[in-house]
């Protein structure tokens, strides 16, 4: 009940719709997360701390396959405008150049355009041509994650003091380490947007617009929404992203702004003019297989559309890679097909939107 009275409330304020929309953003895209089961194993036996969640077991960059079994998924459910399911791709434009930072004695960050990444991983089988195929087919369109989804200033300055585990996982093409809070407060170096003093955040911004400008380039467009790392960003994130065109900004009801926790809701203007587009249901079935992900997903979608809401599924790139464990792609791709098709028969007159799509139909309504 106390879960159902809170879905409800986070639901009430903003923009409504009698439409029955439903966007599906899946952040991650691009970054490294494991390089093999090896080397997981490897660092594990060695004492280097990994977070929890699945993501150092499991998540990777997704193949070929990947991509195409995903495509599968989302041609074979579409809306009643004949529209297949679209992935809004939350992706990063880059990840670091492990060879060159080890090389710099851990004295200077390097990085290297996904694309160089893909080809390292998947050599001859790079699957940024299926990016490119499935934004034509209408089921993939990457949008704005950050230029890597590390963050620089705290994992070069643990390189750089050889805190424990952080130089072996770097040897091993690892950044997403726990440091000790004693060490420093933030202890996870993924939040790419999180500083603690003006050093750092230079850094971090000047990465935010190296990051769109290699998007731009990438894709031939300008990414028109973005998501934070973590859920971790400040006004000045807002406004380097706003003069960069930037529209819409992901995220869920809440986020950290320099530690502070900030409330939002759906078509919220912030004083850039850009809109806040917040999620509000959940398929994320590889960080806790004990739990019915359908089942609550689809009692979030019901409670978005009583009180008019699009509804928003965060469901991490996790969930749909095998390279690391088959089991865990081919497991989620069918509670992801059933998911579509429960969601069909309950709404027949759904429409499966982009997060950009979204925000132009709430910027378009005069209402």
């Amino acid at each position: 009940m106390k879960s159902w009275i809170t879905r409800g409330l986070f639901n009430i304020p903003g923009w409504r719709t009698s439409r029955h929309l439903i966007v599906i953003e899946s952040d991650d895209w691009g970054s490294v997360r494991m390089p093999s089961v090896e080397t997981y194993q490897y660092l594990l036996d060695n004492g280097v701390r990994l977070g929890k969640y699945g993501y150092e077991k499991t998540d990777t960059i997704a193949s070929r396959e990947d991509l195409r079994r995903l495509f599968e998924v989302c041609e074979k459910h579409r809306d009643i405008k004949g529209n297949p399911v679209i992935i809004t791709a939350n992706c990063v434009v880059a990840n670091p150049d492990f060879e060159k930072i080890v090389q710099s004695g851990y004295e200077q960050y390097f990085y290297e355009p996904v694309t160089e990444t893909m080809e390292r991983y998947y050599p001859g089988e790079s699957p940024f041509s299926l990016w490119k195929e499935g934004m034509l087919r209408g089921c993939f369109m990457p949008q704005f994650h950050g230029r890597e989804h590390v963050n620089v200033p705290l994992w070069m300055k643990s390189l750089k003091a050889d805190v424990a585990g952080a130089r072996l996982a770097c040897e091993k093409g690892v950044f997403s380490i726990l440091v000790n809070r004693a060490f420093d407060a933030r202890e996870k170096n993924t939040a790419s947007f999180q500083y603690i003093n003006d050093d750092e955040k230079n850094v971090v911004l000047e990465s935010i617009a190296d990051g769109l400008s290699l998007f731009e380039h990438l894709f031939g467009f300008k990414s028109e929404s973005f998501i934070a790392p973590s859920y971790k960003w400040d006004a000045a994130v807002e406004a380097i992203t706003a003069q960069r065109g930037v529209k819409y900004i992901q995220g869920v009801h809440t986020h950290f702004d320099n530690g502070k926790k900030t409330y939002t809701y759906i078509g919220r203007k912030n004083q850039y003019g850009q809109l806040y587009l917040n999620r509000n249901a959940n398929f994320e079935y590889s960080q806790n297989q004990d739990f019915d992900w359908v089942g609550d997903c689809m009692c979030r979608i019901a409670t978005a559309y009583r009180w008019h809401k699009p509804a928003t599924i965060s469901v991490h790139r996790l969930n749909f890679v095998g390279a690391l464990n088959p089991e865990n792609r081919d497991k989620n791709l069918i509670l992801f097909d059933d998911l579509l098709t429960r969601i069909q028969k309950k709404w027949p007159d759904v429409e499966f939107v982009s997060t950009s799509e979204l925000g132009n139909i709430i910027t378009q309504d005069k209402r």
